[in-house]
């Protein structure tokens, strides 16, 4: 019997550990208090180790080591940093099933430890970060020790509450007023993972300046650098629009404050999530199409080659305040079938593709089986196997040259 009951009870404490973060709260209705239970938990079960790092050992090293991002010609381009995803937290109001002032202050000091306990690891982490500046990590902590100091106090302030009445209302507080777990943790790692993106743009932008100065090294030489310098001009576009992006969710972030909890926060926490996750799929796709000129393969220079190049397209006239829009004929883009000059049709809407045909991760063979067509049909239906993501459609707009006429 007991080598049956020992095992149970360690897979109970076990998932206890797991699930502290997810921070559905365990009524205690015998009010007793578990001493350094819940802190020994999570100094065991590794869970405090990764609170910013979304499960990932190394978050905060991803751009140390950008060796394996060269550049030929000696430039590297760093892929984007691991940007895990931060889930709304379900946060259940304190209900209390006991009067004895004594159980209700044990169980007030148990649950504001394990906030505090809590918010203090994460203070840890942030310090800890190596892609955080000293001004980032300041604003962060500061945001976590505000609550600390806020909970110490309430928790002195219950100790020496003497009204069962009182006493109960202040502990439904610690869950109400400060939403650790629902709002405060999760708005941080948020912040923190903003702040990692906004930082590896400003590290691109610096790029952008030493890839620049290769492609003016190989104009020089008298290669055909048109393609090259059309991907710089679009991924520092990419950029600059990524960053506003970020901006604008950083602020809905910081703004987060208890009392937005549920829908608020909730609805807020996975905007910022689907953001995040398409900026750093635009930092990952600068990383490669960056990452060697293969569209200069074959060209040795200007004089020489014998591989076509894509044109550059038109800079549509602006009249005004409103934009006239530069258009093409079917027979236009007909003329433009082939994989290094490669246009399409998309929706009354012209494309020149060539420069993203190798990095197609549906296969090179879809987008040069419509070189010069009408590919309406199938972007829309992916090749008849679904429909494209909206990253995917952004990535296309990256490459619209005009309407069709």
């Amino acid at each position: 019997m007991k080598k049956i009951v020992l095992p149970t009870l360690m897979l109970a404490m076990t998932l206890v550990g797991t699930s502290a973060f997810a921070e559905q709260e365990h009524e205690n209705e015998r009010g007793q208090s578990s001493g350094n239970y819940y802190e020994n938990i999570y100094k065991n079960s590794g869970v405090l180790n990764s609170l910013l790092r979304g499960g990932h050992s190394n978050d905060d090293d991803d751009d140390e080591d950008d060796s394996n991002y060269r550049l030929s010609a000696d430039v590297r381009i760093p892929g984007a940093p691991d940007i895990s995803r931060v889930s709304p937290t379900k946060e259940r109001t304190e209900g209390l099933y006991f009067t004895s002032s004594r159980y209700m202050q044990s169980r007030a000091s148990q649950m504001i430890r394990e906030r505090v306990y809590s918010l203090n690891a994460n203070i840890s982490a942030i310090n800890g970060s190596k892609t955080l500046t000293a001004e980032q990590k300041t604003g962060l902590t500061s945001i976590l020790s505000t609550n600390v100091t806020a909970l110490n106090a309430l928790s002195a302030t219950i100790a020496t509450s003497t009204d069962a009445t009182t006493t109960k209302a202040m502990i439904q507080s610690i869950t109400t007023n400060f939403r650790i777990y629902g709002v405060i943790i999760p708005k941080v790692r948020l912040e923190k993972r903003i702040y990692d993106l906004q930082n590896h743009a400003q590290k691109l932008s610096d790029l952008f300046i030493q890839v620049q100065t290769k492609i003016n090294e190989a104009k020089a030489q008298g290669k055909d650098v048109t393609v090259w310098q059309k991907n710089l001009e679009d991924v520092k576009i990419r950029t600059a629009t990524d960053l506003g992006l970020l901006a604008s969710a950083f602020a809905k972030v910081q703004a987060l404050v208890p009392s937005d909890y549920e829908a608020t926060s909730t609805l807020v926490i996975e905007q910022t999530n689907t953001t995040l996750k398409t900026i750093t799929t635009d930092f990952n796709y600068i990383a490669r199409n960056l990452h060697r000129p293969y569209f200069m393969r074959n060209a040795t220079s200007t004089a020489t080659s014998t591989v076509p190049t894509t044109p550059t397209p038109p800079t549509p006239p602006t009249n005004g305040s409103s934009t006239v829009s530069v258009g093409y004929t079917s027979a236009q883009v007909a003329t433009h079938a082939t994989r290094d000059n490669c246009w399409i049709i998309v929706s009354g809407k012209v494309y020149s593709v060539s420069s993203y045909i190798s990095m197609h991760p549906g296969g090179s063979t879809a987008i040069l089986n419509q070189c010069g067509k009408d590919a309406t049909t199938a972007f829309n239906t992916r090749g008849g196997t679904g429909t494209h993501s909206s990253s995917a459609r952004s990535t296309l707009g990256s490459f619209f040259i005009g309407n069709l006429i």
